[in-house]
């Protein structure tokens, strides 16, 4: 029998005035979508509604949260540091992670 691991926050990117919650593997991330819309279109569409939204909107309670099924919570985690402005060096991520990033940027 498989176990699944819980859900947690994660302990840097779970803002408690954060306006949208994303789902990536086993982890939740609570981010002010201001920062994300910035020079990202995906994002900008997605979050045209604003931060104003009911709480029934995919994204604005734990229970309604966005699922991110196609990352990984590795490279998540490096295009949410470089939005935010607080990568770490080059030296602590893998490459396949930062060629995933650099795709997708």
């Amino acid at each position: 029998a498989s176990t699944k691991k819980p859900v947690v926050h994660n302990s840097h990117f779970y803002f408690d005035y954060g306006t949208y919650i994303f789902w990536v593997e086993d982890t939740l991330y609570k981010l002010y979508h201001p920062v994300l819309m910035e020079e990202s279109i995906c994002f900008a569409n997605l979050f045209g509604v604003g931060p104003h939204g009911p709480d029934t909107m995919e994204g604005k309670l734990d229970e309604h949260l966005i699922h991110l099924e196609s990352l990984s919570t590795n490279f998540f985690d490096i295009f949410v540091q470089f939005k935010f402005g607080c990568p770490c060096p080059c030296e602590a991520y893998m490459n396949k992670d930062l060629k995933d990033f650099l795709k997708f940027t």
